[in-house]
């Protein structure tokens, strides 16, 4: 469940430099056969047979630009990184001011993590300025993905101080490096330059979240709301950090204002139920029973509905079964509905359904550890010794590994680019 994400500029060199064929310096007319060939298969998409004449060509010129080139940007594509930069290093100090060349390279570089020469690359693109907006954001987000931190913040940096762009794509280097002080300063500076951007505020409230200060990150919600109080996504955010901040009733206030805001919102119902169940289990169900029927498309809504009815033994087990069936069929690949359609067949006298489910649910979700815990008792019971013993082994290494902030867990909040 992925509530806010950066706008990414996602391309790739490799691609774009194949695709338009890009430094055949000579007419059709004048190339030689092989060239014309490698040409015209590249036209036709038949890489495989364009790189053995592209390779067949540069044994006779060594020096082949577009053959360099091409014969590069096929390898890296397939995955052949090594090759792709022994050609294309050498068509980038043939033609080292050829921009698409030199970004090809620094994809091949950041992919290979060649973190040496990756730095002096990017430095040097950065030093001269050569780069225009959008070669930076994309040059930027590669490196940040491939974990080049410095590199990025090196190229990012080169974008105008005033620029959004240029705080919002720092911050999520920062983050990414686990700078909090300079994020939050790259992004308080990027809400100063546009106040009226609800991703900002949430990204930088959850960011102080991540670091377990809610207070902090009440503060940041509190102010964003100020600017967007139509905003379902800060009164969400503001609800987290009231409940990581152990308030749960101004928590539950700002929840129901974002499901006011947008009925349809998932994860503050989630929340919401989440701090119900604990607080009034048998309000949640009926808050829960009136949302299934204001909203009978909303999967959540029959997720947390069949949770507490098992819980609280809530009709006939067949009822409860019927509604997390529904769960699963609005949203199959949620993997809590699965897990509670496995209770709830195990309590129906349906063991081997059960299993099953339990199995359905790990697939989407493999270090939920009490699915572990329930399919090794249940394999252990009806014979399967095997089946139990891996999966009780599961259990304890993932009982380990589960985060103790279950809001958090739950919600899967992505900080910077994806």
């Amino acid at each position: 469940m992925e509530v806010a994400r950066v706008r990414i500029v996602r391309a790739s060199w490799l691609r774009m430099l194949v695709a338009t064929g890009l430094m055949a310096g000579l007419s059709m007319a004048d190339q030689p056969s092989q060239l014309a060939r490698a040409q015209a298969l590249l036209v036709q998409g038949d890489e495989s047979a364009a790189l053995v004449e592209l390779q067949a060509l540069l044994k006779s010129e060594p020096n082949n630009l577009f053959a360099l080139g091409n014969a590069g940007l096929i390898c890296g594509r397939r995955g052949q990184l090594s090759l792709a930069a022994e050609y294309l290093s050498r068509a980038h100090h043939i033609k080292p001011d050829d921009l698409r060349l030199s970004l090809a390279l620094l994809e091949v570089y950041a992919k290979s993590d060649r973190k040496q020469d990756t730095a002096r690359l990017a430095a040097d693109l950065g030093a001269g300025r050569k780069l225009d907006r959008r070669q930076v954001l994309v040059a930027s987000q590669l490196l940040l993905r491939s974990g080049n931190f410095n590199s990025a913040a090196s190229i990012a940096g080169t974008l105008p101080a005033e620029s959004v762009d240029r705080h919002d794509i720092l911050a999520s280097i920062y983050t990414a490096g686990g700078d909090v002080k300079r994020a939050s300063d790259e992004f308080q500076e990027a809400i100063r330059l546009d106040p009226r951007n609800d991703q900002r505020y949430f990204r930088l409230g959850m960011l102080y979240l991540k670091y377990r200060t809610p207070s902090l990150a009440i503060v940041v919600f509190a102010h964003g709301i100020e600017s967007r109080p139509d905003s379902p996504l800060l009164w969400l955010g503001l609800g987290v950090s009231q409940s990581l901040d152990e308030k749960p009733d101004l928590a539950e206030e700002s929840l129901r204002k974002a499901i006011d805001l947008n009925p349809h919102f998932s994860d503050a119902y989630l929340l919401l139920g989440d701090i119900l169940e604990q607080e009034k289990p048998r309000e949640a169900l009926e808050i829960f029973r009136h949302t299934i029927a204001a909203h009978p498309d909303l999967p959540v809504a029959y997720f947390y509905y069949g949770r507490l009815a098992l819980e609280l033994n809530e009709g006939p087990i067949e009822n409860t079964i019927a509604v997390l069936r529904k769960a699963i069929a609005l949203a199959p690949n949620f993997a809590d509905s699965h897990y509670e359609l496995g209770r709830a067949l195990e309590q129906a006298g349906k063991p081997h359904e059960a299993i099953a489910q339990f199995e359905d649910c790990l697939q989407r979700d493999p270090k939920m550890a009490k699915a572990y815990y329930r399919l090794g008792i249940l394999s252990k019971r009806y014979g399967d010794s095997g089946r139990a013993a891996e999966a009780l082994k599961a259990f304890q290494q993932t009982q380990k590994m589960e985060d103790p902030d279950m809001e958090l867990k739950r919600l899967e909040y992505k900080i910077g680019p994806q």
